[in-house]
């Protein structure tokens, strides 16, 4: 797993060289969204093809709303998904989501909300495909 959550940040960081590199942040992150995921009934769901780990899934089952003015109900929120180069376009990603989208049916939530920085056409290409729908959007500007 850790392979590739340093997998997905380097290629954040490709997107955004302000962002930081996998490795340097891969432990630190890994043990933040484990203890989210204890606190927050999160799971993971990791996929495997000829018994290695192809990529995974975070959902965070039952997030409370974190700011007053947004929907005051508990949702679920996918914090992580990725599917390593090598085994992209074979439907992996799609069962991860899917799988994600069970765990917080299960929980009884109504609602599933995932991130995903803007240039990332493949990964909004998948999102729109199974109905996921912009919300807000963040917009930053780099100052000189």
């Amino acid at each position: 797993m850790r392979a590739c959550f340093v997998a997905l940040q380097d290629f954040e960081h490709a997107l955004d060289p302000a962002a930081p590199c996998g490795d340097a942040i891969a432990d630190a992150y890994l043990d933040r969204m484990f203890s989210r995921c204890t606190t927050w009934a999160g799971r993971v769901f990791v996929a495997e093809v000829d018994g290695a780990v192809a990529g995974f899934v975070c959902v965070w089952g039952r997030v409370p709303p974190q700011e007053p003015d947004e929907p005051q109900a508990d949702y679920a929120y996918v914090s992580d998904l990725v599917v390593l180069a090598r085994w992209r376009r074979r439907g992996l990603g799609r069962a991860l989501l899917q799988r994600a989208e069970a765990y917080a049916r299960a929980l009884g939530m109504g609602a599933i909300g995932i991130g995903v920085m803007a240039e990332n056409r493949e990964a909004l290409a998948l999102y729109d495909a199974d109905g996921y729908r912009p919300v807000h959007v963040e917009l930053r500007k780099t100052l000189a």
